[in-house]
């Protein structure tokens, strides 16, 4: 699909574009959704489909890491208590991805309070995890 092909469409097929490259390991097809401005307003990341699954969760279900960390660091995906538990409960069985996404979410802290700590004249410099 190119730009035009995702400017027709509306918000729910664009939620659901977005859920099926998180599930069949598109970075690049995510990267291109939620980077290109005049489609990643009509974007929810915190979008559910009708069985309460995000972009997010997807990717942690089918252990898509460079999915989960684009959507953690670069868009700063934040996790909400309820949705770490269902991801924790739809995963019980293979824990691998769940540890991943707790550790990236660990280090995202780390970063943004290490960046909150610097002088203002460090401030910018990209650190990279």
């Amino acid at each position: 699909m190119n730009i035009d092909d995702y400017s027709a469409l509306n918000e729910y097929e664009l939620n659901e574009e977005l859920l099926s490259a998180c599930l069949m390991g598109e970075l690049n097809k995510v990267k291109f959704i939620l980077s290109n401005n005049s489609i990643k307003t009509r974007v929810n990341l915190n979008y559910k489909d009708r069985y309460g699954c995000t972009a997010l969760s997807v990717a942690v279900f089918y252990n898509n890491k460079d999915i989960i960390k684009f959507l953690i660091f670069d868009m700063n995906r934040s996790v909400s208590k309820e949705e770490l538990d269902l991801i924790k409960e739809s995963n019980k069985e293979d824990m691998t991805m769940v540890n991943l996404l707790l550790e990236l979410l660990e280090k995202r802290k780390f970063h943004n309070n290490l960046q909150n700590s610097m002088p203002t004249r460090l401030k910018g410099n990209n650190i990279k995890i």
